[in-house]
């Protein structure tokens, strides 16, 4: 698994210089990441790609601190990156912590305590695109993710989708799950499938690894590889020279990858009239 120019375990933090007031407000669940994702198709062909790209991690407790510069990274429609609510989970109405923490009590029975972080993609210059969003459901403490609620997204019918993951290792580091596949997501693969999840919590690296099998064959994996950035004005500057209009970059790359394997005679899968409700693994 290539993690090319990516910190490792002995790396710092990749830090800003923060202002008095950026100090006062800072959050120590919000942050960026900056990283790498990677697609690999094993069947019926082999088909490979990776792109470098930055996403924001957000504590659902105080949005308006982590959203805090106006025409930059906020909440005000006129912002290059915009968080706006109806982009994400629940109703519009209602706030987003207090609906993961509804659907999560929903799904497992326990309603999460702690934290919220949720790792996304900001509507950038008008556009959002996620094909997933994780919300890392701390415990009361903070120190560990109890739940992990995947909202998941497709393009181009804009539906969606959550699975809630709890099986945690004994070392209480890594979320190992497996579930059957619940969600059309690519008309590229089937949906008599099994998702099996590997995530660590956010720190000052942050992996996902998921897998896609039908039967015991492994058809597909994706990767993150991501390192933490502490959020600035500056960190978002930099991070948007060197990755402009990410969330376009996204969209064209998921349409482009489409057309690869649609020139190489991959099958199709159309788009199946219903699906099943969430459930929790």
């Amino acid at each position: 698994m290539s993690t090319s120019g990516l910190t490792t375990d002995s790396d710092p933090v990749v830090e800003s210089p923060l202002s008095e007031k950026e100090a006062a407000c800072k959050l120590p669940g919000s942050c960026l990441y900056e990283g790498v994702v990677r697609h690999r198709r094993f069947s019926p062909v082999r088909h490979d790609f990776r792109y470098s790209l930055f996403m924001a991690c957000l504590d659902l407790a105080d949005l308006d601190c982590a959203l805090r510069y106006p025409g930059l990274w906020s909440t005000a429609p006129f912002s290059w990156y915009r968080f706006r609510r109806s982009d994400y989970h629940g109703p519009p109405a209602e706030s987003l912590e207090n609906s993961v923490r509804h659907t999560v009590e929903m799904l497992t029975g326990r309603r999460p305590t702690g934290p919220i972080r949720l790792l996304t993609q900001l509507r950038c210059f008008g556009l959002v695109m996620n094909p997933v969003s994780f919300y890392y459901c701390m415990s009361a403490t903070g120190d560990d993710v109890e739940t992990l609620l995947a909202d998941v997204t497709n393009t181009p019918w804009g539906e969606r989708h959550v699975y809630a993951l709890s099986s945690l290792d004994a070392s209480r580091t890594v979320c190992r799950a497996s579930c059957s596949k619940e969600f059309h997501v690519s008309p590229f693969m089937p949906m008599e499938m099994e998702y099996r999840w590997r995530v660590t919590p956010p720190g000052n690296r942050l992996s996902v690894h998921i897998e896609n099998y039908a039967d015991t064959e492994r058809v597909f994996d994706a990767s993150l590889h991501l390192r933490r950035v502490e959020l600035s004005a500056g960190a978002v500057v930099g991070q948007t020279l060197r990755h402009p209009f990410v969330t376009w970059q996204i969209l064209a790359g998921i349409y482009w990858q489409a057309l690869r394997l649609w020139r190489r005679g991959v099958p199709f899968h159309p788009h199946p009239s219903t699906f099943e409700n969430s459930k929790a693994v």
